[in-house]
Formats: C-alpha cells, structure tokens, sequence
C-alpha cells in the first residue's frame, strides 16, 4: 500500500504526464516509478520500487469520452425510445474506447495529436466506420459537409503499423453495388495494414420519426448480395490468401443459407460485428459435446429464449445437443422484438421487457430459462434496466443467462423446480 486515495488524480509517472487510464497502462510497468499525484489542491509525491510487470492497482474514473461529430441518418442511437437510461443516448467518438473495448469509431474528429498519439503509444488494433469512399454518399450517410480525409488518415496509421479493422454498414440503394465495390477495392489498398472488413445489414427500429427513411434489408436483397461478396472473396483468397471482407451472420440467416464453415473466418477478425459468432457457437456445442450425454437425477424442462434471426439454427443444433439427455425437454422461443419492432430480429436487441413477456406466455411447466449470451450489458442490465434478478422477482421464475459453459448450464437444469419460485 502507497497510500492513495479515492479521488486523488494521477498527474504523472516517471516525469510523463498521465491524461487517462492508457497513458497509466503505458507507464506503470518499469521496477523504478515515480508518481505525482493531486490531492485537495496539493501535490503528493511517491518513489516506488516494484516488481517490473507489477500493477499498483490503481483504479481509475470512466474515461470521459468524446462525443461524435458525426449525424448519421441510420445511427442506432437515434432510433432508440425514450425513457431509458441517459448512456445510451450519448453519441460516442474516441479512439480510445476503441483500442480498449474493440468499439468502431469513424476518425471524423480525430486530429493530428491523437493520430500522433496512436502510433506513438502503439494503440493497435483499432476499429474504423467507412461505409463509403465515395465523398458525396459519405457526406450523407455521416451527416457532414466537410472532407474529412479518412483515406489520408487511414495512410497515416498503416504507414506507421497500426493495425485497423473497418466495418460497412450496407443501406439499399445508397451505399452498395458499385458504391460498395469501390469501398472494398479502396481498403484493399492499404492491406494488410487495414486487415479486415465486416459488411452488415442496416439496422432500422420502429421509432424513426423525423428520420431520414431507408429501405430493409430484404431476404431478397441478402440472396443476391452473398454471391456477390463470396466472388469478391475469392480473388482475395488467390491474392493474399484470406478472404479481407466478410459477411456478418445476419445475412446468411435474413437468406435462408447455412453458414460458411469455421475456415471461411480465417482469424474471426470481426467477432464484435456478430461476423463468424455462431459459427463459434455451434464449435463450443460439437465440443461439449458429452456434457448432456450424462442422464440428470430427475426430468427438466428447458425454455431457451432468442430473437428470431438465430430462432432456426438453435432448433436444428442446440435442442438436440441438449436433448441427448433423456430426461431433458426442450422448449425453444423466437421473440418478436417488441421494443424496437419486429424488424430487428437479432437476440443482442431483445429487452427486458420482451423477455418478461416471453416468460409470461409460457404454460408454467418450465424448470428454467435459458437466455442468450449477448441480452445484458457489463453491468448485467438489459436495454430497459432489468437484470436477471429482477426479471426472475416479475415473473417468479428461474433464469440464466448462457456464458459459454454448458457444464454450468447443466448444472443449473439439473438444480432447477419450475415451482421453487412464487410469483410476486
């Protein structure tokens, strides 16, 4: 123990000044620290001798992030409902929330100190919106008037070794078919520097009032657009030997095709953009496999809860994978998503709310439900604030929320009496 305190504030260590958690990151691990600190108006110093890798266990506030310049006509954040919680309304831009968390940020407002900053401190990888190249089509899908040098940018942070992985947010008739191959052939240009693409489908809720309005993504359009990408993927694949663009899982599901095997992934650069998560999913079930061979002490009933998008797939691989246990039933559950609308159909974008109805509808004989990996935040909350608690104290059932271990999963149904819990 040195002897901080809650609220003292880092000034610098090792004479560099320390503005946020990675300037802290990227400093601390030398055996030899010295550490100035504010503390009610005064500075406090400390010499500290430490193991080289040591951490002092320093525990900084939230970054203040950057607020994005950017007024994109299909951000999801302005298609939220009101009433909920004041983060998720807030336009998020920063570069450094990118290189911590993997977030996508657009490098609108990133000027030549940060970029200085980046390939200085080595902050790679990091996670770039494009949509387009085009000026004129990007100018409209980021709301500005203005060049705001993406490709000069991009240049600058490949020439110097960071590593960037870009996405495509596809919007019928404005940004695909010559639009998007030009975006494709671009990027390429600065391969392997910017090393990955993810195309996924725009997402429109029902609350898009005064919004500029955008065609769906039609089960039609995701037909013709996969042969399309594929046969771009294959000229990269004879050229580089992966295949540099790839389709979000939303696509072949809104077609009605099975997914690409695992090696169509090359190194699942782009999991954050759901481009490849099933396919891992379907890998943790074939590899767990034995876990329900083994009988349970008394019969269970499973009721698994998803969006309707994954709804097919988790019936012809989950169920039976969970059924190998003789005394397990299984239920399975596709939620229309009330509280965005039905066009959002993805198990990430179901509410609290959605799931109580869910729960609610069922005939009462279920031991547990199972819900999906990805519906609560870091902080265990669902997009209306609800946890597994309070859903559970509304309902008066059990739930759990599926993290990857179905030995956990197990366990719970084998623990689970749908009558163990009363309704309040």
């Amino acid at each position: 123990m040195i002897g901080l305190q809650k609220g003292d504030e880092v000034i610098s260590i090792n004479e560099t000044p320390v503005r946020d958690v990675i300037d802290y990151q990227m400093n601390i691990f030398e055996p030899f620290i010295h550490l100035r600190v504010e503390r009610s108006g005064g500075v406090l110093e400390f010499d500290i001798k430490k193991d080289e890798n040591e951490d002092l266990g320093v525990v900084f506030e939230e970054i203040r992030y950057r607020h994005c310049g950017s007024k994109c006509p299909f951000c999801f954040i302005d298609q939220n409902p009101e009433g909920l919680r004041k983060t998720l309304y807030f336009h998020d831009e920063d570069y450094r929330l990118s290189f911590l968390h993997g977030s996508y940020f657009t490098l609108n407002n990133t000027g030549r100190k940060d970029l200085q900053r980046i390939v200085a401190q080595r902050l790679s990888p990091l996670y770039i919106s494009v949509h387009a190249l085009d000026r004129e089509v990007r100018n409209f899908l980021f709301g500005i008037k203005r060049d705001d040098k993406l490709l000069e940018k991009m240049r600058f942070l490949v020439e110097n070794n960071i590593e960037l992985h870009t996405q495509i947010v596809l919007c019928p008739g404005i940004n695909d078919k010559d639009i998007l191959h030009d975006t494709i052939h671009g990027l390429e240009k600065l391969y392997p520097g910017v090393r990955s693409i993810a195309v996924i489908p725009v997402g429109l809720t029902k609350h898009r009032k005064g919004l500029v309005q955008f065609q769906p993504v039609t089960k039609e359009y995701a037909e013709k657009l996969i042969p399309e990408i594929h046969k771009v993927q294959r000229e990269y694949v004879r050229q580089y030997g992966e295949r540099f663009v790839y389709l979000s899982d939303e696509w072949y599901f809104k077609a009605g095709r099975r997914l690409p095997s695992l090696k169509y992934y090359d190194d699942f650069f782009q999991l954050e953009n759901g481009v490849g998560l099933t396919r891992l999913f379907l890998k943790d079930i074939k590899r767990q496999k034995s876990v329900f061979k083994r009988p349970l002490p008394s019969p269970k009933r499973v009721h698994i809860l998803t969006g309707t998008l994954a709804y097919p797939v988790l019936v012809e691989h989950l169920v039976p994978f969970l059924e190998q246990a003789e005394s397990i039933t299984v239920k399975i559950t596709g939620i229309v998503n009330e509280f965005y609308g039905p066009s959002i159909d993805v198990s990430g974008l179901l509410s609290g709310s959605d799931f109580i109805r869910a729960i609610n509808e069922d005939d009462g004989e279920s031991d547990l439900f199972l819900l999906p990996p990805n519906c609560l935040n870091f902080d265990g909350l669902t997009l209306d604030d609800e946890t597994l608690d309070s859903m559970m104290r509304k309902t008066g059932r059990r739930l759990m929320q599926y993290k990857g271990d179905f030995e956990e999963v197990r366990k719970a149904v084998a623990n689970a009496e749908c009558r163990s819990m009363k309704k309040t």
